[in-house]
Parts: C-alpha cells; structure tokens; sequence
C-alpha cells in the first residue's frame, strides 16, 4: 500500500476579508489546504483549529479579536497553545500606531 502524505493545513482567521480569500486561493493553488475562520469566529477555539498547523491572522482583522483568539489557543487542548501563526499588518497600520505613541 503506498502512503500519500495528507497536505499541510493553514488556518486564517479573517476569511471574510479580500487578503483572507486571496490567501486561501493562492495556498489551495499550492497543494495546501484551508480552513476559514471569519473575523469574529465563534466556538471553541482549539476545535475551529483542529487538523490545522498553522495560523494566519489577516490585518483587517480587529485587535481585540486577534488578542482573545491568541489567548483562547490551547485552552482545551494544549498542543494548539504552541501553534505557529503568522500575523499579518498594513503599513498603514502601523504608521498609525507609531503616531500615537509619539
């Protein structure tokens, strides 16, 4: 019997944006697979993440959002808590937050 290896799974929060659409074309175009979360998910975290091994958070997505996300990781299941996850800003963004802290 040959063993064809399952396909990486990326989970991105924020599917309900234009960068979180495009992301998940260009990533199932590349032979992996998606599983999409919208901006504000609802459910338990670490079962929204199941079979995923990593995690994308998309700029649009709201600050609170990501922060309550990112603390709710591994609370049921420990392995999810030590996922990697990639987040992604706007430049825009950014220059925004460093005039408010001037």
């Amino acid at each position: 019997m040959e063993h064809h290896p399952q396909p990486t799974t990326i989970a991105i929060l924020g599917c309900d944006t234009v960068v979180g659409r495009s992301l998940s074309v260009l990533l199932e175009g590349s032979g992996y697979q998606t599983t999409l979360l919208d901006s504000y998910p609802t459910g338990v975290v670490d079962e929204l993440l199941e079979g995923a091994h990593l995690l994308i958070l998309t700029p649009r997505v709201d600050e609170g959002v990501r922060e309550a996300f990112l603390g709710a990781m591994g609370k049921s299941t420990p392995q999810k808590g030590e996922m990697s996850v990639i987040a992604l800003f706007t430049s825009n963004r950014r220059i925004c937050q460093r005039r408010r802290e001037s």
